[in-house]
């Protein structure tokens, strides 16, 4: 299986979730991670078995924040 490891610093208490989004605009999967933690905050988040193998962007969000990372899957 195929997982996504999130690791980050808060130096807030917020919403987080991901967003999985092909190269061709389309999301794929989204996922809500729960409420951060002051400081450190790691979670491993399993991608469905539809995911195929490819280039992703992994847009993850903590309240009204945003951050994007390019990921390659391979099946």
């Amino acid at each position: 299986e195929n997982e996504v490891k999130i690791n980050f610093n808060s130096l807030s208490v917020g919403k987080m979730f991901i967003n999985l989004v092909a190269l061709n605009g389309e999301s794929v999967f989204t996922y809500h991670m729960g409420e951060s933690v002051l400081g450190e905050n790691s979670q491993n988040i399993k991608l469905p078995v539809a995911v195929e193998s490819g280039i992703y962007i992994v847009n993850f969000f903590l309240g009204n924040q945003a951050m994007s990372a390019k990921i390659m899957i391979q099946k």
